[in-house]
């Protein structure tokens, strides 16, 4: 009996990586986008997977929510997000030899009226 063809992870990992993900989260001056636009953006993407007809409308949803998801997090503070991967994985954590940096947060610009730290 053949089996089904399956992905790989590399394989979806490079196709995220394929739709650059700092469009998601620049403008064309290279700033970044406030914390409020982001998550509005990621808000519409979600609302429109289940408009999705097939799997390949579906994949492209997907890979372009996963491409702001990696673009957002590349904004935020290193340290911070080494500090969680350390923290939830442990030893499989691909920061778990480096040390922190004590570089400055490429943090998103926040709205002036944007209440709560959302670090």
């Amino acid at each position: 009996m053949n089996q089904p063809e399956t992905l790989e992870i590399k394989d979806i990992l490079k196709l995220i990586q394929l739709e650059d993900p700092t469009l998601y989260v620049e403008d064309f001056g290279g700033e970044a986008y406030e914390y409020n636009y982001l998550l509005s953006q990621l808000r519409d993407m979600c609302n429109k997977v289940h408009t999705s007809k097939d799997d390949y409308h579906l994949a492209m949803q997907l890979i372009t929510i996963a491409a702001l998801s990696v673009g957002w997090l590349l904004e935020l503070n290193p340290d911070a997000v080494k500090k969680l991967s350390q923290d939830r994985y442990f030893d499989q954590s691909p920061f778990r030899k480096q040390k922190r940096s004590h570089g400055g947060q490429r943090a998103l610009k926040k709205n002036a009226t944007e209440e709560g730290n959302h670090e």
